[in-house]
């Protein structure tokens, strides 16, 4: 298929341009990923029944910045529309331009989480816990076999590492347990059992807002 020998320029005035059609223009500048656009503007000139001839007579409109630039430079050695998408995707797939979600991931990198263990930490006040009894909670740890006494061992460790727990020599203490998870087959998490404490907790009595919900 040929095209026209007439060099478009930068200025955005295209050959035979198709102002009616809403398309949004590619922008090296805005960070945009070239294989979603390609694909959007493929998907777009379906959706209009264009052909190959009019998305290389026209694509000088849909181009903006450097991406109009280097299109202008490299036009004479564009031939087909088969050729453009390997121009386009062999000067902006590179390190320096990202999609939006990787510029948002480096950008804040301190607030996602780079592994299970990394859950950050609370940034409020200790809150105090009021029981019914000022005698500790001391319960002997349950019987586990050797597999699950190593298994217990290995989260824990995994847990100091991580700084999510640390050693205490408080007088009280509650047993652990491992429960299977449901959805990653035979893997198990660490629990404790705290419903010798929990029973000694002392309940808060608050208001209700009877009179928010009944005028």
């Amino acid at each position: 298929m040929k095209k026209t020998n007439d060099k478009p320029d930068e200025s955005g005035i295209v050959m035979k341009a198709t102002n009616s059609i809403n398309i949004i223009p590619f922008d090296p500048n805005n960070s945009m990923n070239v294989n979603a656009w390609l694909k959007y503007f493929n998907d777009k000139y379906q959706e209009y029944n264009l052909d190959d001839k009019w998305k290389l007579n026209n694509i000088t409109a849909y181009l903006k910045n450097s991406a109009l630039t280097e299109y202008v430079n490299s036009y004479d050695t564009i031939k087909t529309w088969e050729e453009f998408p390997s121009f386009l995707t062999e000067r902006y797939i590179s390190p320096k331009l990202v999609n939006l979600s990787d510029f948002t991931l480096k950008s804040f990198q301190e607030v996602f989480s780079k592994d299970k263990y990394d859950v950050g930490t609370l940034r409020v006040e200790p809150q105090r816990i009021v029981l019914n009894s000022d005698l500790p909670v001391s319960l002997r740890p349950y019987r586990t076999s050797p597999v699950e006494e190593q298994e217990i061992k290995s989260q824990v460790e995994k847990f100091l590492q991580a700084g999510l727990i640390r050693e205490s020599n408080s007088p009280n203490s509650s047993p652990v347990t491992l429960a299977f998870k449901r959805d990653e087959g035979k893997k198990t998490r660490l629990c404790i059992d705290f419903r010798k404490l929990n029973a000694l907790c002392k309940s808060d009595s608050e208001p209700l807002p009877f009179g928010l919900s009944n005028r």
